[in-house]
């Protein structure tokens, strides 16, 4: 038995040897070549954003009663910009708010209706 092991063990050094020795083969392979019909791939974290128009929309709100809704549409339209009365009747009494679509409010307005009109939130339209 003890015979058995050695081969075995000599064997198995010698077939270490054997492959250790050996010259690798190459493993260079070659890759097809792109056709001209074939597109290139491009990531697109590589592309350019596409500009995509921005629509400003904010609602201004809320007023307590109509005619505080329509002083401040007043005071908007004085400036050119067009507002569209909403009525939130989900609360108790109704709230109303104008929604503003694609113009921007310019600051200084702002300022005077929050001074006029008391508890006045800008927020965007939903």
């Amino acid at each position: 038995m003890r015979w058995l092991f050695l081969l075995l063990l000599l064997l198995n050094a010698a077939f270490f040897i054997w492959q250790y020795n050996r010259q690798p083969q190459s493993l260079a392979i070659s890759l097809p070549t792109a056709d001209s019909t074939t597109k290139t791939l491009t990531l697109l974290s590589e592309t350019a954003p596409a500009a995509t128009p921005v629509e400003t929309c904010y609602a201004i709100g809320p007023f307590s009663t109509t005619e505080d809704t329509r002083r401040a549409s007043a005071k908007l339209a004085e400036q050119n910009i067009q507002t569209q009365q909403r009525t939130d009747e989900t609360l108790q009494p109704p709230v109303f708010w104008l929604d503003i679509k694609g113009q921007s409010l310019p600051d200084g307005i702002w300022q005077e209706l929050t001074q006029e009109f008391s508890g006045l939130v800008k927020q965007a339209c939903s």
